[in-house]
C-alpha cells in the first residue's frame, strides 16, 4: 500500500514517483520487492532490462538521437540472472516508435533470444504493443507472449515472414480478451488474421482489418465482444454481401461498432444483425461516395433496429480525401437522410462527408428540440465546399435555448443577415457552448463586429470560432472567409467578456431590486454591445 501511493505523483509521466520506489527499494528488503514490482510494471523499450546486464557485455554507438545498443561480446549464463530479476516484474511493455531510450540492435536481440529459455523472460506480461520496424527481429516475439497475454496491439509492415508467428501466437496466448491489429490487407494477410481470430474464444475488444467468411462468422457469435473496429473492408475483393450469410441474431454484447468499408450495404447488414440492446456508439468510415439514399438506408436501418435509449454516439467521417462526385446532387445529404435519428436522444453526432450536409433551420430547430441532451454536433465543416449554407445563424437561438450541455456545434451558416436578440436579465440562455465550428462560411469583414457580438449574446462562454482545417493554403474567397472569420473569433472573447460583466451586473440589481427594475433589466440587458454592432 506503501508502495502504490508512493507511485502516485502530482504531475503525469513525472519521475518523481520512480525516484521515491528506488528510496523506499534501497531502505528496506520489506519495501524492496514491492517498489521494484511498480518501477518496472510498466515499460517502453527492451533497454533499461539490457542495461541491467553487465556493461562489459553491451555499449551504445551512434549519435545521441539515434543510439542503438550492441553486444560487445556473447552472452555468458552469468550475464542472465540479472536479466531475469528485474524482467519477470514487467506486466506491461508498450513499445514507442518515438522513445528517449536507446533502440536495442538486431544483432542483441538475436544473441538474446537464442541464450534464453520459453517462457522466462517476461512470464507476467499481460499487456503488449509493438509497431515492428522493417529491421525488427519479429522472431524475438516468442519471448514476450505466452498464456499469460490478455491485450496484443500489433501493427505490421507488408512482411509475409512476419506473419508467420500467428499460429504461435494462436495456440500460445488462448485468453486474450483485447487485440488490435494494423496490417494491409491482401490475399495473403486475410486468411492469416482470420485464422487466428477463429483459435480465441474470450475475445472482448477487436480492431482488425479485414476477415474471411469464417472470421466473420466467428466474431459475428463472440459471447462477449463490446468494441468492434472493423476496416478497410473491400466487400468487392472479399464477395461478402451481409447480412446473406449472417442469418440470425448476432453481436450478442456489442457495445461499439466502428466500420471502415466501400458499399453501404455492408454496413445496413451487420446493423441489421446486432443483437444487442448495448450498443451505444457506431463510428463510419466510408471508403468511397455513398448516395443521400443509401445513407438514408443507413439511418433507417439504425432507427428499426438499435436501442433507442442507448446509441448516444454516431460518427460519420470520410475515409480519406476523395475528389467530389462530378454531378453532387444525389450525395448531399438533408433533412430527410436524417430524419429518422430523431427518435434517439444522442449525445454526439458528426456527420462529416463529401460533399457534404444540407440542412435548414427549421430541421435544425427540430434537431435542437429532439436532443436536449446534445453535447457535441457537426455537420459537414470539414469538408471544402463554396455552396451557399441553408442554415442561417437564426438555428443557434434553439440550441442556446434547448441545449443546456452543448459544448461543440459545427455548421456552415449563412451570416449575410445578423437577427436582432435580447437575452433575459437574470435568465440568459446558452451558457455552455465553447467551440463553434463554421467551415467554408461565407462572411463578409463589414459583418464580423455584428456576428461577433451576436455569438457571444447567444453564449456567453464561447472560446473560439473556427474554419475547416487544410494542410495546404486555401484559395481564393476560402481564405478571405478565414481571415473574416479569424477576426470574429478574436473580437468574441472581448464581447464575452462584458456580456459577464452585464450578467453580473444585472445579477446584482435584480437581487436587490423592486419589479421596476427587472422590467428595465429586461430592455437593458444587451444594450452595450447592442450599440457596438450597430456602430460597426
Amino acid at each position: 500500500m506503501i508502495c502504490d501511493e508512493a507511485d502516485t505523483g502530482p504531475f503525469m509521466y513525472s519521475i518523481a514517483p520512480q525516484q521515491t520506489l528506488a528510496s523506499l527499494a534501497r531502505t528496506s528488503r520489506i519495501f524492496s520487492d514491492p517498489a521494484l514490482d511498480i518501477i518496472w510494471q510498466h515499460q517502453e523499450s527492451l533497454a533499461p532490462l539490457v542495461k541491467c546486464m553487465p556493461d562489459t557485455l553491451w555499449e551504445e554507438r551512434g549519435a545521441p538521437s539515434s543510439k542503438s545498443i550492441h553486444p560487445r561480446r556473447p552472452i555468458l549464463s552469468a550475464d542472465i540472472p540479472r536479466l531475469l530479476f528485474y524482467s519477470v516484474r514487467i506486466r506491461k511493455l508498450h513499445f514507442r516508435q518515438f522513445s528517449s531510450h536507446a533502440v536495442v540492435h538486431s544483432d542483441f536481440l538475436k544473441a538474446l533470444s537464442m541464450c534464453l529459455l520459453p517462457g522466462t523472460l517476461m512470464p507476467k506480461l499481460s499487456d503488449f504493443s509493438w509497431c515492428p520496424g522493417p529491421e525488427a527481429v519479429v522472431s524475438f516475439i516468442h519471448h514476450l507472449l505466452g498464456p499469460q497475454s490478455r491485450k496484443i496491439d500489433l501493427q505490421l509492415q507488408v512482411s509475409t515472414p512476419a506473419l508467420s508467428f500467428f499460429p504461435y501466437m494462436k495456440s500460445t496466448c488462448p485468453l486474450v480478451s483485447d487485440f488490435s491489429l494494423v496490417v494491409p490487407v491482401n490475399h495473403f494477410t486475410i486468411p492469416v488474421m482470420s485464422d487466428v481470430i477463429c483459435g480465441w474464444q474470450h475475445l472482448q475488444n477487436l480492431t482488425i482489418s479485414s476477415l474471411d467468411l469464417n472470421g466473420f462468422i466467428h466474431v459475428a457469435h463472440l459471447p462477449d465482444l463490446k468494441q468492434l473496429c472493423l476496416g478497410p473492408v473491400s466487400t468487392t475483393h472479399l464477395s461478402l454481401h451481409l447480412p446473406d450469410f449472417l442469418l440470425e441474431p448476432s453481436f450478442p454484447a456489442l457495445e461499439g461498432l466502428e466500420l471502415t468499408c466501400d458499399t453501404a450495404q455492408f454496413c445496413v447488414g451487420i446493423i441489421k444483425v446486432i443483437s444487442s440492446r448495448q450498443l451505444n456508439k457506431i463510428v463510419l468510415h466510408p471508403s468511397a461516395h455513398w448516395t443521400a439514399l443509401s445513407w438514408e438506408e443507413i439511418t433507417t436501418a439504425i432507427h428499426d433496429c438499435i436501442d433507442h435509449e442507448k446509441l448516444t454516439h454516431i460518427e460519420v467521417e470520410q475515409e480519406d480525401d476523395r475528389n467530389s462526385p462530378i454531378i453532387i446532387t444525389p450525395f448531399i445529404l438533408t433533412s430527410s437522410t436524417l430524419r429518422p435519428l430523431l427518435k434517439f436522444n444522442p449525445l454526439i453526432i458528426r456527420f462529416q462527408l463529401d460533399p457534404g450536409v444540407e440542412v435548414d433551420d427549421d430541421f435544425l430547430e427540430e434537431i435542437a428540440t429532439e436532443w436536449p441532451s446534445l453535447n457535441c454536433l457537426s455537420f459537414g465543416t470539414d469538408i471544402l465546399t463554396a455552396r451557399k449554407p441553408k442554415a442561417t445563424l437564426d438555428c443557434l437561438i434553439p440550441f442556446a435555448r434547448h441545449c443546456p450541455g452543448l459544448t461543440s456545434l459545427g455548421i456552415r451558416l449563412d451570416v449575410s443577415e445578423v437577427p436582432v436578440f435580447y437575452q433575459v436579465a437574470g435568465d440568459r440562455l446558452g451558457h455552455y457552448l465553447e467551440e463553434l465550428h463554421v467551415g467554408t462560411s461565407p462572411i463578409n469583414a463589414g459583418k464580423t463586429a455584428q456576428v461577433a457580438a451576436f455569438l457571444s449574446n447567444l453564449f456567453i462562454q464561447l472560446q473560439g470560432v473556427f474554419v475547416a482545417e487544410r494542410d495546404s493554403p486555401l484559395h481564393e474567397p476560402f481564405e478571405t472567409y478565414e481571415t473574416n472569420w479569424n477576426r470574429v473569433s478574436e473580437m468574441v472573447p472581448v464581447f464575452c467578456s462584458v456580456r459577464v460583466l452585464e450578467e453580473e451586473y444585472w445579477t446584482e440589481e435584480l437581487g436587490g431590486g423592486d419589479d421596476s427594475s427587472e422590467e428595465d433589466g429586461d430592455e437593458e440587458q444587451s444594450g452595450v454591445l447592442d450599440d457596438a454592432e450597430t456602430n460597426h
